[in-house]
């Protein structure tokens, strides 16, 4: 138990946001460690190495001035002042025999016993090595100077302080860097956790979430963009799932209704044939008629699924360059005779010069047909029916307008749902979802429908299409 708990805790965004942050921290921390601890290393080993020289040249210096015996008493002096555990100073002729040195009785066999020519010399003769010799805890640094008369200077420093001054250094930085280690991770954590809060905020709020309950938001707190335009997103998805579950209710309610009528009628009419005898005349009767409501409820199904699927982008639009002006005359001249035979006057107003938008033709056929048998179906007798193409900047505008029956003003926002069909138009034909499918092929192509109407006054449709929709 303890180790599923273990894992699932791992798993967790803070949790690894808190250990790669740790992790980086700490390869952070040794990398600038190594720097530092090169350079202190170099300069403590560049601050010796100028002593060491410094000293070689004043000795020189002495005994060039005051000769043999002033520099013996001296040599004697900076080993007691140096330490003669830490420190040897020899004087070697040019086969490498000791003439002068300091007490070398605390270093017993340990003193080089090299001749200077066995070391490299640099421009100015001066010779640099670092010895180590048996015996020792600490290596020798050892400078080797040449003085007059053919004489060299060798002069060999313990670096044991320097060795401590770097093992102190170690221990700092190792207890420096467990105290940041603990406060880094500590750190890391709160703020890992304090960039998930809002993903921990939109998680609460989903785990609430439910059939009842769709309205729940996610609120935004103004501390980090990138999560905001996540609860943005997520609240948007959240608007969207709830308008799909509100759309499919009511669909749902509206399928139950519609499609109830032409069931019940077609089996009250297969129920009659079938238990009252008649002739053969009636039967086909009773069947043309059960096939005529079969088609209606077919054709129902089938608006209802292209609906659909055109919200859903599940068949991709045909696209093609469409002459909207060679369009709205073909579907002029197609609604003419139905215009005639109700005693309404269609006019049709075109540009001089055709347009033209890049979409599927058959569906935007659909669309103009719609709006046109709408316009007929509810303008009276002597009325009045305009279809219109208007251009502005990239966009095309197609107006279709009737001074017929209107739209009641509490009823506008509910043309373009699925089934709702207007008091006024529930003595005429129709299922209600002619308007609903127009809307859905417009927005295929990134498009706009709109309605303005008055009752009694008549209604304009208006189709707003972009010239160079997407291809």
């Amino acid at each position: 138990m303890f180790s599923k708990t273990r894992r699932r805790l791992f798993h967790t965004t803070t949790v690894r946001v808190a250990f790669w942050y740790t992790a980086l921290f700490s390869l952070s921390s040794f990398g600038l460690f190594g720097i530092s601890y090169f350079y202190l290393h170099s300069t403590l080993n560049r601050f010796t190495d100028s002593e060491l020289v410094e000293t070689a040249s004043e000795l020189g210096r002495l005994y060039q001035e005051s000769g043999m015996e002033a520099l013996r008493s001296e040599l004697q002096r900076e080993a007691k002042s140096w330490g003669q555990e830490r420190a040897f100073f020899l004087l070697r002729g040019v086969r490498g025999e000791i003439i002068v040195s300091s007490d070398l009785q605390p270093w017993g066999d340990d003193v080089p016993a090299f001749a200077p020519a066995m070391l490299p010399a640099a421009a100015d003769g001066v010779q640099m090595a670092t010895l180590r010799l048996p015996g020792r805890s600490a290596d020798i640094r050892l400078v080797t100077a040449p003085i007059a008369d053919g004489l060299f200077l060798q002069i060999g420093q313990d670096l044991q302080d320097n060795a401590r001054i770097m093992r102190e250094f170690r221990r700092a930085f190792l207890a420096a860097l467990a105290i940041m280690l603990v406060c880094g991770s500590a750190v890391g954590f709160l703020v890992a956790r304090r960039a998930m809060s809002g993903v921990r905020r939109m998680a609460l709020v989903a785990s609430h979430i439910g059939k009842d309950n769709l309205q729940k938001r996610v609120p935004l707190d103004a501390r980090s963009q990138e999560i905001d335009d996540l609860t943005r997103a997520f609240n948007a998805m959240l608007e969207r799932i709830e308008l799909l579950v509100r759309e499919l209710r009511e669909v749902t309610d509206n399928v139950a209704h519609d499609l109830r009528s032409p069931i019940t009628r077609i089996r009250g009419l297969a129920e009659a044939a079938a238990t009252t005898p008649q002739g053969a005349e009636s039967y086909r009767s009773a069947m043309g008629e059960i096939v005529a409501e079969s088609d209606r409820l077919v054709g129902i199904i089938d608006t209802m699924l292209e609906i659909t699927e055109t919200e859903a982008g599940v068949v991709p639009m045909t696209g093609e360059q469409v002459d909207l002006s060679a369009l709205l005359r073909d579907a002029h001249d197609l609604f003419t005779p139905m215009a005639e035979q109700k005693g309404v006057s269609l006019e049709l107003r075109l540009p001089a010069h055709g347009v033209a938008v890049w979409g599927d033709r058959a569906r935007l056929q659909r669309v103009v047909g719609n709006l046109l048998d709408n316009a007929i179906k509810y303008t009276p007798y002597g009325g009045h029916v305009a279809t219109t193409i208007e251009t502005a900047g990239t966009e095309v505008r197609i107006r279709v307008s009737d001074d017929g029956v209107g739209i009641e003003e509490d009823e506008l926002h509910r043309v373009f749902e699925r089934f709702y069909r207007g008091d006024k138009s529930r003595s005429t034909h129709g299922n209600g979802l002619g308007l609903s499918l127009a809307r859905a092929i417009v927005q295929a192509h990134h498009g706009e429908i709109t309605v303005n109407s008055t009752a009694g006054k008549g209604s304009d449709f208006t189709v707003t299409l972009p010239r160079t929709a997407a291809q």
